[in-house]
């Protein structure tokens, strides 16, 4: 769906609430497929209204209704506000004075939402999952960031395996090891050009010759071969 027609799907409760009315993830957050990819729908529906989501920040709800898209019931909070407010509305155990570090998460993992049911999640685990599939095939970087609409460094914090950790391994999913070994890879097959090199290379692409052939003479992947082509690596 476009995200205009976001408001099209819900249903008033005598609450005030708009109720989403199509998929739902396991946490019984909204899940809206829009522009092309699923999000959280309370977080569109934020977004539509009030405008940008700042970086860390959380869409919390003052009805305490998960699927609630009405953005009168939203506001705008930090993790640390978010913790609190769940635990003021008796939804979570009581956790240690200074909410946040890795003592919390240690100690109080069960209110630790993990990959698409954290209500703040962008992407799907299918959706990390192939990302990381692709990641680990070769395809460039900013072919990965084009196709799951994110920066280098989101997308890093993805194929480092330092988020999402729980889906390494699992249904196909690379592990944690294949991820670090496709790491080295790239920077080795990096290491191996110059910029006289990559000159050479567009030149002769100009006269004709492939990516494969060149990315097997030079020992790189052909996705590097393509990346000097288009002029986004030794410009």
């Amino acid at each position: 769906m476009k995200k205009e027609t976001l408001f099209d799907y819900y249903e008033r409760t005598p609450a005030g609430c708009w109720e989403w009315t199509r998929g739902r993830f396991r946490s019984g957050y909204g899940a809206a497929y829009v522009d092309g990819r699923q999000q959280v729908a309370h977080r569109v529906a934020y977004e539509i209204v009030k405008g940008p989501i700042p970086a860390g920040m959380y869409v919390c709800h003052r009805c305490d209704n998960p699927p609630c898209i009405n953005p009168d019931h939203l506001w705008l909070g930090s993790h640390r506000e978010n913790m609190h407010d769940a635990i003021r509305k008796g939804r979570s155990s009581k956790p240690p004075v200074h909410v946040g570090g890795e003592h919390w998460r240690l100690k109080y993992p069960h209110m630790v939402e993990h990959g698409e049911d954290n209500p703040n999640a962008i992407m799907t685990d299918e959706q990390v999952i192939q990302m990381r599939k692709d990641y680990v095939s070769g395809h460039p970087l900013d072919a990965i960031c084009a196709r799951y609409e994110i920066n280098r460094s989101t997308m890093h914090d993805y194929t480092s395996g330092r988020s999402w950790k729980h889906l390494l391994g699992v249904d196909g999913s690379p592990t944690l090891d294949e991820l670090k070994a496709e790491c080295a890879r790239r920077r080795r097959n990096n290491a191996r050009l110059t910029k006289e090199i990559a000159d050479q290379i567009r030149k002769r692409l100009a006269a004709g010759e492939t990516l494969s052939d060149l990315g097997a003479e030079y020992g790189v992947h052909k996705a590097t071969i393509r990346d000097i082509k288009l002029n986004k690596t030794w410009v």
